[in-house]
């Protein structure tokens, strides 16, 4: 099924599920758009929030639309992780989080 017949179907805005899975209701919109394909962590997100209902597949295959995949686990270009999610952020850019330790 595809994003943006479960999101209708469950009534449910792009403000809503961004925040459910961590990203942007304009990144949600370029997801359901077909302008963005959602790298893995993003899509195990939305895998899971959708109760399997949408899966990695649902976003390939309708023959016409040309689809950059975005890696957003290892720094493949820029998935749009909203701030609360920023060591997704982190890992789009390749890089991880390290705390910092009060000397």
């Amino acid at each position: 099924m595809k994003l943006g017949d479960w999101l209708k179907r469950e009534n449910i805005t792009l403000e809503d599920f961004g925040r459910r899975i961590h990203r942007s209701h304009s990144a949600v919109s370029r997801y359901v758009s077909g302008e963005r394909v959602p790298g893995k962590v993003t899509m195990d997100l939305i895998r899971t929030e959708t109760g399997g209902d949408v899966t990695p597949n649902d976003f390939y295959g309708d023959g016409e639309t040309v689809v950059t995949p975005i890696d957003d686990d290892n720094g493949g270009g820029g998935g749009e992780p909203s701030n609360p999610d920023a060591d997704d952020a982190l890992g789009a850019a390749g890089l991880t989080h390290t705390p910092e330790v009060a000397a």
